[in-house]
């Protein structure tokens, strides 16, 4: 089985700050994340549609600072440290 392409776009919001566009390619379900938890509720519903076959390819907007997309990866690190630790519980 082939992976599905989700694509995970970080841009800014009209607040300073940013988000997360999040597109499944194979039928455009969109999902409009402010913070990474909502990020990772998309991609776990994206990755049950798909039976985990998916794969997460990343982009941003040339105005997206360094702060902002620091903001972004610590948290997604945090997040993926967080999922690892409890699958080998």
């Amino acid at each position: 089985m082939e992976n599905t392409e989700i694509l995970a776009h970080i841009e800014l919001n009209e607040d300073d700050g940013w988000l997360i566009r999040v597109i499944d390619t194979s039928d455009k379900e969109g999902y409009i994340c402010d913070n990474v938890n909502e990020f990772s509720f998309a991609i776990t519903k994206l990755g049950e549609k798909h039976n985990q076959a998916i794969n997460v390819k990343w982009s941003k907007d040339p105005d997206v600072t360094p702060r902002h997309f620091y903001e972004v990866e610590s948290g997604i690190k945090e997040m993926e440290k967080s999922l690892n630790e409890m699958a080998q519980s």
